[in-house]
């Protein structure tokens, strides 16, 4: 989707979005754009807030819009040293972290003593 779909400079962004009727095809339009490098590509330092009760200013067109800007001069760069993958990298889960509540039982305890934990050797 992203190597067909995706527009590559910064003039085909502006063609593509003054093909856009409306406010909110734009905004669909360059959410996806977006979208397509910091989910599909994994390109975490390009996250943008879509919108905030803040400030008016987050995730309206001229915001995403010079957002999009910034990731395709980058993408532009990293096409031009062959850093861009031909596949999207496989999605990585955040480990979930549990706190521990009470204390381990008699069973617990006896079995977390005889697990045996191997090298990688013998692995």
């Amino acid at each position: 989707r992203w190597t067909h779909r995706g527009v590559r400079t910064v003039p085909a962004m502006t063609a593509e979005l003054h093909k856009c009727k409306d406010e909110q095809a734009k905004l669909d339009w360059l959410r996806e754009q977006v979208a397509m490098r910091t989910r599909g590509l994994q390109w975490i330092e390009f996250r943008s807030k879509w919108s905030s009760s803040t400030d008016e200013d987050v995730g309206t067109v001229p915001e995403l819009s010079n957002h999009l800007c910034d990731i395709l001069q980058a993408e532009a760069t990293r096409r031009a040293a062959g850093e861009l993958p031909t596949h999207a990298p496989a999605p990585i889960m955040r480990r979930k972290t549990f706190k521990e509540l009470g204390t381990a039982t008699t069973q617990a305890t006896e079995l977390a003593d005889s697990r045996m934990e191997l090298s990688d050797d013998e692995l």
